[in-house]
């Protein structure tokens, strides 16, 4: 368990690049539609109290009212939208799953009080904890399944890290004399923390490289020495092997969880066109690039996808309930 784990506790549904109409009437009393589900008036009423009373959000929320009835019909949207694409993916959440989770972290954070103050700090009222909790662990969830046996291009890299030209220049033309020299040249040249191994860096997820190192990692010849540099130096790469690994092996990664990311907002765009989300004029219309809902006039993107790239990274998996 880690709480580094505070981040887990924001609402962070992904912004799942949801196509939505904007147009269409909104049935009486309904603050918003997502395909024929209505969330009432009431429901964003009820949920903006709690966050009104609780005395660790209550300054927060009270500063901009309109903006916490916002704030609150987008959560309860993408709540219902993550509900229907767990359903249809047979993804649950019981009752005894959030118990674990809300115990452990507990236990992490040293008490009941102090949680509560850390997700207050993070605008979570203490009494929507519960929620929060059960619609974190059903984004988790549905985001393991959306990627169960999938698996990731990975390369066994060797690398020299210098800062200037002619120090690389004279480091590669030696390794393309011996390749077998590489790791006494790491040790003795590298600035990389990978000195120690010889500039073994091990296995490294090729789609995580920016370019051009991403294209020559994947495509130059292997055994075979090249140079690429940044604003930080130079470097002289060797390609072991290349191969493929589970996404399971890469759990708790930045890589794993963009990866992640991106099949839970491809999933959530595929339902959206399903269910089309409605919002009352008396709220404001729902952005799709934030996946929030918005003041009216104040979104360009409503009727649009949003580009990609624009998701916020899932949270990092904690230790499945038993």
């Amino acid at each position: 368990m880690r709480l580094t784990r505070m981040s887990w506790l924001v609402p962070v549904l992904v912004a799942a690049g949801v196509a939505v109409s904007a147009c269409g009437p909104v049935h009486p009393g309904a603050a918003a539609t997502v395909g024929n589900t209505r969330i009432t008036d009431d429901q964003v009423q009820k949920a903006a109290r709690v966050m009104l009373e609780d005395s660790g959000t209550r300054a927060s929320a009270q500063a901009d009212l309109a903006g916490l009835r916002r704030d609150v019909l987008s959560r309860l949207i993408k709540d219902e939208l993550l509900s229907r694409g767990a359903a249809l993916r047979g993804v649950t959440v019981s009752e005894a799953d959030v118990q674990h989770e809300l115990a452990a972290l507990r236990k992490q954070e040293g008490s009941q009080q102090q949680l509560e103050q850390a997700a207050a700090a993070a605008g979570i009222a203490a009494a929507d904890l519960h929620d929060y909790l059960y619609y974190y662990l059903m984004q988790q969830r549905l985001a393991d399944a959306l990627t169960k046996g999938r698996t990731v291009a990975t390369a066994h890299v060797e690398v020299i890290s210098v800062t200037d030209k002619a120090t690389a220049d004279t480091v590669l033309a030696k390794v393309r004399q011996n390749l077998g020299d590489f790791p006494t040249l790491a040790r003795q040249y590298s600035k990389d923390q990978s000195a120690a191994n010889g500039g073994d860096v091990g296995q490294v997820p090729i789609e995580n490289l920016p370019e051009p190192l991403k294209t020559d990692i994947a495509n130059k010849p292997l055994n075979t020495p090249f140079l690429e540099s940044d604003s930080n130096g130079y470097y002289i790469i060797v390609v072991l092997e290349r191969g493929e690994q589970p996404l399971s092996a890469l759990s708790g990664t930045q890589l794993g969880q963009q990866i992640q990311q991106q099949a839970l907002s491809q999933y959530l765009a595929s339902l959206a066109a399903r269910y089309p989300i409605t919002v009352s004029p008396r709220y404001g219309v729902w952005d799709a690039t934030s996946q929030t809902v918005v003041p009216a006039g104040t979104s360009a993107t409503s009727l649009t996808t949003p580009a990609p790239g624009t998701q916020t990274a899932l949270p990092t998996p904690s230790t499945p309930a038993g």
